[in-house]
């Protein structure tokens, strides 16, 4: 069944949080497509929205006993150590207290070249984007990344 007036993408119709969306747009637009992401991991919509790769999220639990083994391990490292918190809640807050070398660790463990944090928060960084709620820093600067890619 087709719905008259609907001509959005489904991207557009997701109830993104209204302080999330200019740094998703952010995201979206200014990183590349392989690039990845450390956020707080009840931000399940930020890879569909930003068409980003993220650490781990909340939302995305695997089914073989070897990918749930590794999805705990990230869960346990952006926790610092805390395991599974019962409650989104309060994994939202153990990522949010990790201190900057801890996540610094947790981003070069797995990859991510940016990291996401409220944005009354000291960034632990060069800082690649930041707006009244969130802030991002890189974890590598733009041009190290460049000149990684020169041959």
């Amino acid at each position: 069944m087709v719905h008259e007036g609907i001509h959005r993408s489904h991207l557009a119709l997701l109830p993104a949080s209204a302080d999330r969306r200019a740094l998703y747009a952010w995201a979206a637009s200014q990183s590349e497509e392989g690039d990845v992401f450390l956020v707080p991991p009840t931000w399940g919509e930020f890879r569909l929205v930003t068409r980003r790769a993220v650490v781990v999220d909340w939302k995305v639990v695997p089914f073989e006993a070897a990918e749930v083994a590794e999805w705990i391990a990230r869960i346990d490292a952006i926790t610092g150590g805390a395991g599974v918190p019962a409650g989104a809640d309060r994994i939202d807050e153990a990522y949010m207290s990790l201190t900057c070398a801890q996540l610094q660790d947790v981003a070069t463990r797995y990859g991510a070249l940016y990291v996401v944090l409220p944005g009354e928060r000291d960034p632990c960084g060069p800082v690649a984007y930041q707006d009244a709620a969130w802030s991002v820093w890189s974890v590598r600067r733009v041009d190290e990344r460049a000149s990684r890619a020169e041959p």
